[in-house]
């Protein structure tokens, strides 16, 4: 199979990075330089795509929507509507999508933390969790997800990431 092919396969395949694309592309380097996230982050072209692309899903508007006689009207009252316009007290809904894509883009998978209140279970922000410390595992037969939160090893449930 040609590089080309296999740099195709990785581009139509959302599991495999941006990165594995470029390595594949790069590995038989004469510089010797390793092909990892920080080289090719170093790419201005590579760097540009991600800053354009994440840039542009930042901006599309995210609202929770209700079907209601016929339409699609988004509804003000719904208890999660603030939290898509102020995911985290730290940074806004740009950022979040904007981090999420390169994430997506860069590691292959991007991982939201939904955060929650203790009382009510509602959700009150949408924190980042780090995609190289971060992937889905089985637990008896129960899809989870295990991460690292301050240096310990945490399993989530889907519903919280």
């Amino acid at each position: 199979m040609s590089e080309s092919t296999d740099v195709g396969r990785i581009m139509e395949n959302p599991q495999r990075s941006l990165v594995d694309a470029l390595g594949m592309l790069l590995r038989d380097s004469a510089s010797g330089v390793a092909v990892n996230h920080d080289s090719v982050l170093g790419m201005p072209a590579a760097r540009r795509a991600t800053q354009i692309v994440s840039g542009l899903v930042g901006r599309i508007p995210f609202n929770i929507v209700k079907h209601q006689n016929n339409l699609n009207k988004i509804d003000e009252n719904h208890q999660n509507q603030a939290v898509l316009r102020r995911p985290h007290k730290y940074y806004g809904r740009f950022t979040l999508m904007r981090t999420l894509t390169s994430s997506a883009m860069w590691y292959g998978n991007a991982y939201g933390l939904v955060l929650r209140d203790p009382v009510t279970t509602a959700v009150d922000a949408i924190g980042i969790l780090d995609p190289e410390k971060t992937f889905p595992i089985l637990v008896n037969g129960s899809l989870q997800y295990k991460t690292k939160i301050n240096n310990e090893d945490v399993i989530l449930g889907p519903e919280d990431v």
